[in-house]
């Protein structure tokens, strides 16, 4: 009886072993290469966009525009968040002036911070929400819509679609575009005279690109360089009027030379040739 049971003892000790051994070659970086697997939430440093996605089998690549993507993390996505504070300010504080009468929210998913905020902020009658999001969450986003009787939350594909807005609110959506900061907002049909950018990550060994675990594979993830959003803001004619860390979200990236944390920001500029206080006035 006792051999049995140290037999049984040594061979969970032998099992144990070639578990953490896995696990640990699993977490290899130049493992991870050769498998073109990845590991952790966020893991791989690319140069372009192209080289990240191709690196993964097809099977593992995961973009926005898909069925499968519209409801993961959905419920998260619905409630108030710490980082969405800040946007919350700058937006009570248009309507406080009357100066909010149109949002145009890249990358908003299905209506997600209209649904979050409308519980929070008392919107003007008026207000037009215009979402900017790729088919598959369009689709989920007009069906909720209206089973829901939301007909402030409009749904568009591109752009240039969409009509004049008072606010350009891109929150979580910069690192997953595959348009620029710059080319989304010279394609408005006019310059907002506010533009509000949240949880984007930065890096001084940026910009690169990421692999990040989400359900069922890996998307591509970008990451900015410390000045690339000075330089776009710039180049648009905006000034920066204010910006802000977003709380207990950096990213550490498993990447070549080890782990590289990339915080997560957010700022608010204002079009430097628009008085503020004068956006609502034309609609």
């Amino acid at each position: 009886m006792q051999t049995s049971i140290m037999q049984i003892r040594g061979s969970t000790v032998q099992v144990l072993k070639r578990f953490f051994l896995i696990k640990y070659l699993l977490s290899l970086y130049s493992v991870n290469l050769f498998l073109r697997r990845g590991c952790g939430r966020f893991w791989g440093q690319f140069p372009t966009y192209k080289e990240a996605y191709d690196f993964l089998p097809p099977r593992r690549r995961v973009v926005y525009d898909e069925d499968r993507v519209v409801p993961i993390s959905l419920e998260s996505f619905l409630l108030v968040h710490l980082f969405d504070w800040p946007i919350l300010f700058h937006l009570q504080r248009l309507i406080h002036d009357k100066n909010l009468r149109r949002i145009t929210d890249f990358g908003g998913h299905i209506g997600v911070k209209y649904r979050a905020f409308r519980d929070i902020l008392v919107f003007p009658d008026d207000l037009r929400w215009q979402v900017i999001d790729v088919p598959a969450l369009r689709r989920e986003g007009e069906r909720l819509a209206r089973e829901d009787n939301l007909p402030a939350l409009q749904f568009y594909a591109q752009p240039e679609d969409t009509e004049p807005c008072d606010v350009l609110l891109c929150s979580g959506v910069l690192q997953y575009s595959d348009i620029s900061l710059e080319a989304l907002v010279r394609r408005l049909p006019r310059l907002p005279p506010l533009i509000l950018i949240n949880k984007v990550a930065v890096s001084d060994f940026g910009p690169y690109y990421t692999l990040e675990d989400f359900g069922p594979g890996r998307m591509v993830y970008r990451v900015f360089g410390v000045s690339e959003l000075e330089d776009i803001r710039t180049a648009l004619g905006y000034d920066k009027i204010a910006d802000w860390t977003v709380p207990y979200r950096d990213l550490v990236i498993h990447g070549p030379q080890g782990d590289v944390v990339a915080p997560m920001i957010g700022e608010a500029w204002h079009l430097n040739n628009v008085p503020e206080g004068s956006q609502g006035k034309s609609h």
